[in-house]
């Protein structure tokens, strides 16, 4: 007779297992469990025994666990029942099972550490966990809480977050026990149980019908008597609140502490708006906003590592964000509304500040580029939203705004309605492009660029603007053709979020790199030396200083990278005569060191290259100070690519640039290493092109970024290249580094943007510590040895 053992568990899934080799040592079927008297088992216990072993289930009370018949539903009482119709037996726990033991061990002092451990996996059970709440378990555990630390406490803890997986148990938790919890959470700085108290209070959140609310009472209640005792100590510091707690806990080491913060997060958004409504639910996404939630977001979005349920949590607080958006373009705008009108006041006085609005409806509206004379008839379809958004961008960006304002009265009968265009910009981000899945469907699509500020929308809401306006231009716009550009503008900014921008700098250079006219690097470049926000010239002018610097030293730095040398893997290998290809290799060298690699102008048959420098290149070695000069003395080298012919070359050839300068390539057989033999050939910079449509391949191991570069191969022909590396960063240095010899600097990767961005902005807040008198350290830090044991 063979048996099919199966264990129901709190989910509700069933399985099947070999357990052969466990109960019928005679040997049996795979599979099967013999009923015979062979294996020893002549009780039923021995045989319920056995198959907990299976399952990993340790029984911690007497007759915890019973065997039923499949069949019907019966329990196994005797081994004669189990006959040729019955197969299957199921492996339940005993629904009439005495808890009274655990009880009373919970208040043995000598038991009751590892009752607490024991109750862990014992509340796994649900007729189990029902039996304990019954008996007031819950509050048994919760009396001792208050003594307990360690350990100890981390037992009590994991077993109410065992007992609060059943929806049910929620209703059992008492008050007092979430006191205790927010005020452990404010203090504790062990992760392992801040980990689980987080967890309790999202279960008690998720669980109770009006948990989000009693949670609020608890944590209002709590913060006001932390005010009370300030005020009694005269303490000044304001101690941080809750949700303050929760921010920097998304910065935690533990990644599960980041995580059910957020999990945390995220519920308590949720039942703000189902149990309040939408102004309470504002209130909350605006004050963690404030608390600069978004840096901590922002950097676990760039992290390198993340699990499924932490993009689910990432995607659900974007969500919450983008549905804050949707509930805004609900609201209609109503033109007897005083706050309404205060608004498209606001965006008037932002245009023309010198000029008196005559009436409410008036012509003077036209101006602005509304459709006619009453604002209030264009905001059908983004509600008081797509007036908002004028306005953020009119006051924040308040000199852009006037231009393209100002560009529709030079275009003369090519102009096209500021504020209306504005309008359809709105519809298109928030219908089209960051669009709000339904609740049930997560595709979890997760945009960098909306952690990136508080004001993420708006501000690609005002990028896209300008974006609208360059490509007007440069498609010689029209009313005739504005579907068309409107189209393109669109496409623009979708295939710049797929690279997945995380600054909004990156995000204004890429897009504009993707218009289609040939001036977009040239715009994207402008860009970078734009500066709304800084509040004075002389700031304006220190900053064009610094800007010039850091360009200049990440020229240096990128063409020292191109001397260092680099390796790429061909994407499919070159088979020659008697070679088989796999790599590439490519060098800079300056004309001193051209005579130790042969004569540029042989052209014999090994695969050589060298790119001349460009005229007019500036001096920037000779510079006698700032942040860029005391950078250039510690040029970068490249993460990824150690070069065998690297020398300490002198970069000052950059200060005189000559037309002998040369790049140098090779291809190169597995395990095979440049040399003077091999690096023979030259090519000029004008000669070689690169495609860097970024393809991505993941393998077991690593994720592969690919790239084409295209050389003449003779006078006639040209070798296309299809390259390959593990590391993203060398690809663009690469690229940038031929750019730069080129002298193209103003069509460069975004990482290397985003290099500049990070470096210029450290460099102005080194130059204002030193204009406020901050002295600088003029050395760098020591770094201490390796311990010995270190090898």
């Amino acid at each position: 007779m063979k048996l099919n053992i199966h264990y129901q568990d709190k989910i509700q899934k069933d399985h099947q297992f070999d357990i052969e080799n466990e109960l019928n040592s005679s040997g049996g079927a795979v599979g099967s469990v013999s009923a015979s008297g062979s294996s020893g088992i002549t009780k039923v216990s021995q045989l319920i025994d056995k198959c907990c072993s299976l399952f990993s289930l340790t029984s911690q009370l007497p007759n915890q666990y019973q065997l039923y018949l499949l069949n019907g539903n019966v329990q196994l009482e005797n081994l004669n029942q189990i006959d040729a119709t019955c197969h299957d037996l199921v492996l339940k726990s005993n629904p009439n099972i005495n808890i009274d033991p655990v009880l009373s061990n919970l208040n043995d002092p000598n038991l009751k550490k590892k009752a607490l451990f024991d109750l862990k996996d014992l509340m796994k059970e649900e007729n189990i966990v029902k039996k304990f709440v019954e008996k007031n378990g819950i509050q048994c555990i919760c009396d001792q809480l208050q003594g307990l630390s360690g350990n100890t406490l981390s037992y009590a803890l994991n077993a109410i977050q065992s007992i609060m997986q059943f929806e049910f148990s929620s209703s059992s938790i008492p008050i007092d026990l979430i006191k205790y919890l927010i005020a452990l959470l404010d203090t504790s700085t062990n992760p392992s149980i801040t980990k689980t108290t987080l967890s309790i209070l999202y279960l008690f959140n998720h669980h109770r019908p009006k948990g989000y609310i009693e949670l609020n009472d608890v944590i209002q209640a709590y913060q006001q008597q932390q005010q009370q005792q300030q005020q009694q100590t005269s303490t000044e510091t304001k101690k941080p609140t809750i949700n303050h707690s929760l921010v920097v806990l998304l910065g935690s080491s533990t990644v599960d502490v980041q995580l059910n913060s957020l999990t945390l997060i995220n519920s308590m958004l949720s039942k703000s708006q189902q149990l309040l409504g939408v102004q309470d639910f504002t209130k909350l996404i605006g004050e963690f906003d404030t608390l600069e939630i978004n840096l901590k977001l922002k950097k676990l979005v760039e992290s390198a590592v993340i699990t499924q349920e932490f993009r689910k949590q990432l995607y659900l607080y974007q969500r919450h964000k983008l549905m804050l958006i949707k509930h805004r373009k609900a609201v209609v705008f109503n033109k007897d509304s005083p706050e309404h009108d205060s608004i498209l006041m606001r965006l008037w006085t932002a245009c023309y500040p010198q000029v008196k609005l005559e009436n409410r409806v008036s012509e003077q509206w036209k101006l602005i580029g509304f459709q006619g004379t009453d604002p209030s008839t264009d905001f059908r379809g983004t509600g008081i939203f797509g007036l908002e958004n004028l306005v953020y961008f009119a006051e924040n960006h308040t000199e852009k705004f006037k231009k393209i304002i100002q560009n529709q009265i030079d275009r003369k009968d090519r102009e096209y309605p500021t504020c209306t265009a504005g309008i359809n910009i709105t519809q298109m981000l928030t219908n089209e492009i960051f669009k709000v899945a339904d609740e049930k469907v997560v595709d979890m699509t997760i945009f960098p660029i909306l952690f990136s500020h508080p004001f993420a929308f708006e501000e690609v809401y005002s990028i896209t603007f300008q974006i609208l306006d360059t490509t007007w231009d440069e498609m010689m716009g029209s009313y005739m053709n504005w579907q068309k550009i409107f189209s393109s503008v669109k496409n623009q900014i979708l295939t710049t979020l797929e690279s997945k921008p995380s600054t909004l700098e990156a995000f204004h250079w890429a897009a504009y790199l993707k218009n289609s006219n040939t001036n977009g690097a040239a715009l994207a470049n402008q860009h970078l030396l734009d500066d709304d926000h800084d509040p004075n010239d002389d700031i304006k002018k220190l900053k064009q200083f610094v800007k010039k610097d850091i360009l200049e030293m990440i020229r240096v730095q990128k063409i020292q990278l191109l001397m260092d040398g680099y390796y790429f893997r061909l994407q499919k290998p070159m088979k020659s005569k008697n070679s088989l290809y796999t790599s590439f290799y490519i060098k800079l060298l300056p004309v001193s060191a051209s005579s130790a690699f042969g004569n540029s102008s042989n052209s014999g048959a090994s695969s050589i290259g060298s790119i001349l420098l460009p005229q007019g290149s500036s001096n920037i070695l000779g510079s006698s100070g700032g942040i860029g000069a005391s950078l250039n003395a510690n040029p970068q080298s490249s993460s990824s690519n150690t070069n065998p012919l690297s020398s300490s070359l002198d970069l000052s050839f950059l200060t005189q640039p000559s037309q002998q300068q040369e790049l140098q390539y090779t291809l190169l057989q597995d395990n095979e290493k440049p040399t003077p033999n091999n690096l023979t050939n030259t090519i000029r910079a004008s000669e070689i092109t690169n495609s860097l449509d970024s393809t991505k391949k993941k393998d077991n191991k690593n994720i592969t970024h690919g790239f084409t570069l295209t050389i003449p191969k003779d006078k006639e022909e040209k070798q296309q290249l299809d390259l390959t590396s593990t590391n993203k960063e060398d690809i663009s240095n690469f690229v940038d580094g031929l750019k730069f010899l080129a002298g193209k600097s103003n069509d460069l990767s975004v990482e290397t943007i985003e290099e500049y961005k990070t470096l210029v902005s450290l460099s102005m807040k080194l130059k204002l510590l030193d204009l406020e008198g901050v002295d600088l350290p003029k050395e760098s830090p020591l770094v201490p040895d390796l311990p010995p044991s270190i090898n």
